[in-house]
Order: C-alpha cells, then sequence, then structure tokens
C-alpha cells in the first residue's frame, strides 16, 4: 500500500515537472539526480515525509548557504552530509526530535 501511495506521488510530481518544463527528456532523471533525491530523504529523515521534506530543504539551502567559502564549498557540504549520517543515522529531523522530547 505504501508502495502505491509514493508512485501516486511521484507520477504526480513527473506531471507537474513535465508541464512546468513543457517537455521531458532522460537527462532529468539521471543517475546523479537520483542519488540527490536519495540523499534528500535520507539526510532529513527516510522514515517519515516531513522528514524528507525537511532533507530536501536542507540540501537544497545548504550550498546557498555555504557560497561564501567559494572553492571549498563542496569539501565542507560533503563534510556535514558525513557527519550527519554517521552521528544522525536516523536523519537529522528524528535525531532533534528525539533530542528535544529527551530534554523536555
Amino acid at each position: 500500500r505504501g508502495f502505491v501511495i509514493s508512485a501516486l506521488y511521484a507520477s504526480f510530481a513527473g506531471s507537474i515537472l513535465a508541464m512546468q518544463n513543457r517537455f521531458v527528456t532522460p537527462d532529468v532523471a539521471g543517475f546523479m539526480h537520483s542519488i540527490e533525491i536519495v540523499t534528500m530523504a535520507v539526510l532529513g529523515g527516510a522514515a517519515s515525509v516531513l522528514g524528507a521534506v525537511f532533507g530536501a530543504t536542507l540540501l537544497t539551502a545548504l550550498p546557498q548557504v555555504l557560497t561564501f567559502l567559494q572553492e571549498y564549498e563542496q569539501i565542507v557540504l560533503g563534510l556535514i552530509m558525513m557527519l550527519v549520517m554517521i552521528f544522525m543515522r536516523e536523519g537529522v529531523l528524528p535525531s532533534l526530535s528525539q533530542k528535544l522530547r529527551g530534554r523536555g
């Protein structure tokens, strides 16, 4: 049942993308794009939709925040992602909510 619902969301998002771009090419859904989407879900927390949305927001905004580092931007971004995946294995959002519940 969950697979069907996720396929429904994916098809809806793909339809919106095709309407926005007015065409679809195989380059839109390449291997690196797939890796980026999986990284967004893992970074935020793949167990919930809110976690995946948080991960997408984080992975989209973080490179913009790190632009002041110029040539070190990609290195720092990779380091942050590695540290999050090592120390926050469930994702950023579930880890933060567990820490807040533990303190409250």
